[in-house]
């Protein structure tokens, strides 16, 4: 009796530990899916992420390109002064500054100029002949210079000048009249600027028939000063007959 019991107790056991086995068993595969499952899912949301990073990217540099090209560059301005019987008629070395700066933005209709400054210089009244006008740099025994500041950036200017010449007609040396062009023999323009340009000086001298020299020249500037002189304080003045701004 006692024998028969220890085997169904042994047989009882024996079952129970089969049991558990086959538990133990069935629950680790599940465990093993999940986790790959997991694994699975961040590559994908990875995977999103960076395709989205890359359009974005792609999107933006495209939308700059865009922007960049559309960008249209300004056309350069000019500006002519004529100063050879200018409408502002004739002006004296004292008035001259103010006068100047007034005709010069009342030509362009805004303002152009900011400063300028003279020494012994004009807008002549019966030179270089009767009834004309010009603006003149240096006096006959003194240098001249004229100082202009702007308000805006000047790339380049053109400058038409002349030597100083005043004719007379001689009628009472000989039978027929004569005409002396009576110019400054030394007369010299210089240019400067606080730009990138060197110093220009611009010969005006007359040759040997004393006629006098007219000149039309172009300098880079690329600022907001020019200043045009006289070199010579013995008859070396200048006519300047007009002044194209590009800016």
């Amino acid at each position: 009796m006692k024998l028969s019991k220890v085997l169904l107790l042994a047989s009882a056991l024996l079952l129970v530990a089969c049991n558990s086995n086959a538990i133990t068993s069935s629950e680790a595969p599940a465990s093993t899916v999940i986790s790959s499952s997991v694994d699975s899912s961040k590559e994908s949301s990875s995977t999103i992420s960076e395709s989205t990073s890359a359009s974005s990217i792609e999107s933006s540099s495209s939308s700059s390109s865009s922007i960049s090209s559309s960008e249209t560059p300004v056309a350069d301005k000019t500006l002519t002064i004529n100063l050879f019987n200018p409408t502002c008629g004739s002006v004296s070395t004292e008035a001259l500054d103010n006068k100047l700066l007034d005709y010069i933005n009342q030509e362009a209709g805004t303002t152009f100029v900011s400063e300028v400054k003279n020494t012994n210089s004009q807008i002549t009244n019966g030179i270089p002949s009767s009834g004309e006008k010009v603006l003149q740099l240096g006096a006959a025994d003194k240098t001249g210079s004229l100082d202009f500041t702007f308000a805006v950036t000047i790339k380049s200017a053109t400058i038409k000048a002349q030597t100083y010449h005043k004719p007379w007609v001689d009628t009472w040396s000989g039978d027929e009249p004569i005409t002396h062009n009576n110019t400054d023999p030394n007369s010299v323009l210089r240019v400067a600027t606080t730009g990138s340009a060197p110093v220009m000086n611009v010969d005006l001298k007359p040759g040997e028939d004393e006629k006098p020299v007219e000149k039309e020249f172009t300098i880079d500037i690329n600022a907001n000063k020019l200043q045009l002189s006289t070199t010579d304080a013995n008859k070396g003045r200048v006519f300047i007959k007009s002044l194209t701004f590009v800016y």
